[in-house]
């Protein structure tokens, strides 16, 4: 994208896509990094856009119907969800609508310590500069704001979430 390669460009945010449902995310947040840089912010909305309607159309419309109707991983967040509602719906509203206690959840050791063992190797390099925040935000959203516990280990797949974006 910063080269104005937009053939390779496209077929790469498509194989990215490709990949996993959650991808959208990442991809998400580097499309409003390149927004918020302000020297790609066509080519940033596009692949927000994009991102958006693959994430949304594979979660709200393809997984349920494969899972009986239910949302898939929305357990995961089960610290978030009030008592007597389920869904991803829930989670949104107690971010948006109870971000103390959002915070409250995202502040326990063992999710301190594991941020610190991503970050500190990197020497706090995304933290460094306001912008490079917007790529943190997939490993926030995947890791440090989840109630499983696999998802605040190293060995577990969602590191990665942190890894290409922190580099």
């Amino acid at each position: 994208v910063e080269e104005r390669r937009w053939i390779a460009a496209a077929l790469l945010v498509l194989v990215t896509l490709s990949i996993r449902e959650d991808a959208g995310i990442l991809l998400g947040s580097a499309g409003l990094y390149l927004v918020a840089r302000g020297e790609r912010p066509k080519a940033g909305l596009a692949i927000i856009a994009l991102s958006a309607l693959h994430f949304s159309i594979l979660k709200v419309l393809v997984m349920p119907r494969f899972l009986e109707g239910q949302q898939a991983y929305a357990n995961i967040y089960s610290a978030l969800v009030p008592h007597g509602r389920q869904g991803f719906g829930p989670v949104l509203e107690t971010i948006v609508g109870n971000p103390l206690f959002t915070l409250g959840t995202l502040l326990s050791e063992r999710k301190l310590v594991y941020a610190l063992s991503i970050l500190a190797p990197l020497a706090f390099l995304p933290l460094r500069r306001p912008l490079a925040l917007l790529l943190v935000v997939p490993g926030v959203l995947f890791t440090l704001l989840a109630s499983h516990e696999p998802m605040i280990m190293l060995s577990f797949q969602y590191t990665m979430v942190w890894g290409g974006m922190a580099f």
